[in-house]
């Protein structure tokens, strides 16, 4: 394990897991704007190819697949426009309680970049699993803010020349009633990986906390 600093407020955490090679960027509520174009601008999602989901229904956009599947009002996980949450850009959101886990897979060749936005996380031990390893308690990362409304937004990134992202697992402990937001995707082959220095510049950087999952390989 190592720390590698940099010049954003919070450490960038090097840790080996067998398998996988991924960056954890969290983005704290301080990043919200109710304007899509500043809000993405803010969290770095401003590549064209960029797809996003902001569960303003049912149907869902073609790459996402969420498990289980998007049922009826109060039979979760539902898409509802409930104003007492809010959301990451409306009062739409996914939102879905208990101890059942909830999976975003992408479609296809999978992604490089997949991010998402939760709010009311208010339990401290949910796990979060990248293409069904990695486990990660999500909720200890450096900018995450557990509370009733904005938490915080995760941007995970595929390192260049390992496996693409295909499906992210959000595990629940307690009863937390989470709403997920704003899933961004990038809708480009899995072939072009690209750097993860790519994707934040250094002004965005100053905004978020990075975890990277890093597999070692053998000779």
């Amino acid at each position: 394990m190592r720390l590698v600093f940099s010049t954003a407020i919070f450490a960038i955490l090097a840790w080996s897991k067998p398998g996988y090679a991924y960056i954890v960027n969290v983005f704290g509520p301080s990043t919200y704007s109710p304007d899509p174009t500043i809000l993405n601008t803010n969290l770095g999602l401003t590549d064209p190819n960029f797809i996003f989901e902001d569960f303003d229904d049912a149907v869902l956009i073609p790459k996402l697949q969420v498990t289980p599947e998007i049922r009826s009002f109060r039979d979760v996980p539902y898409v509802a426009d409930e104003p007492i949450f809010g959301g990451w850009t409306d009062n739409t959101g996914l939102h879905h309680v208990g101890s059942e886990a909830l999976t975003f897979s992408v479609l296809g060749d999978g992604t490089s970049i997949f991010g998402v936005g939760l709010i009311n996380v208010q339990s401290s031990n949910n796990s979060i699993s990248i293409n069904n390893d990695s486990f990660l308690n999500y909720t200890s990362l450096p900018g995450f803010e557990r509370g009733s409304f904005h938490n915080g937004y995760l941007v995970i990134e595929a390192e260049a020349g390992d496996a693409a992202i295909q499906s992210i697992t959000f595990g629940v402990q307690g009863s937390d009633y989470i709403r997920y937001d704003h899933v961004a995707i990038l809708d480009e082959p899995s072939s072009s990986v690209p750097e993860p220095s790519t994707l934040l510049g250094l002004g965005t950087l100053a905004l978020a906390g990075c975890t990277l999952l890093r597999r070692k390989r053998k000779a």
